[in-house]
């Protein structure tokens, strides 16, 4: 009697470097879940840091996607880009220390917004995350070009990752 279940594809013999079609695709599907593990767990890692606050949450998200590919997901300056740039990222871990003990968060805010740019980065090779945050803001808004609030949105993106930075400080 023949089987009801069919492949989901039939197995032509078609040669790819991988051998059959069916070990292609094989092999493509592991690295595809392999690649997944690995996001989750980095994304899971900065996230377990500190839950305590869904803004600081996306504080940690922020810093994620702005921050960790310079300045490293620990926040001493080791991200997986610092070795790219001609000035080395500030180790963020440091900064109360370097301003005895108190955190500047009206100055990191102006680094992160752009509005200030420390003269180690020269030619600006930090990103201005203000604009970057307003953008994406302003695209979330469907068309409606609320421009004050995506603005108002930007600043509470910058304010959550000012706040995560503040909870690497040694």
């Amino acid at each position: 009697m023949a089987s009801i279940c069919k492949p989901a594809f039939r197995d032509t013999g078609s040669e790819t470097p991988y051998g059959s079609l069916r070990n292609a695709v094989m092999a493509l599907g592991v690295r595809v879940a392999v690649m997944a593990c690995a996001l989750t767990v980095l994304t899971c890692g900065v996230l377990a840091q500190d839950q305590s606050s869904g803004a600081q949450a996306a504080g940690a998200r922020d810093y994620q996607f702005a921050c960790a590919a310079c300045h490293g997901m620990d926040g001493k300056g080791n991200g997986p880009m610092a070795s790219e740039l001609k000035t080395p990222p500030a180790d963020l871990t440091r900064i109360s220390a370097h301003f005895e003990g108190r955190y500047p968060a009206d100055l990191i805010y102006k680094l992160v917004d752009g509005k200030t740019m420390p003269a180690s980065h020269g030619t600006s090779e930090m990103p201005v995350w203000g604009g970057v945050f307003f953008l994406e803001e302003m695209a979330q808004d469907d068309g409606a070009k609320d421009e004050q609030a995506a603005r108002e949105r930007a600043r509470q993106r910058i304010k959550g990752v000012i706040e995560y930075i503040r909870t690497l400080q040694d």
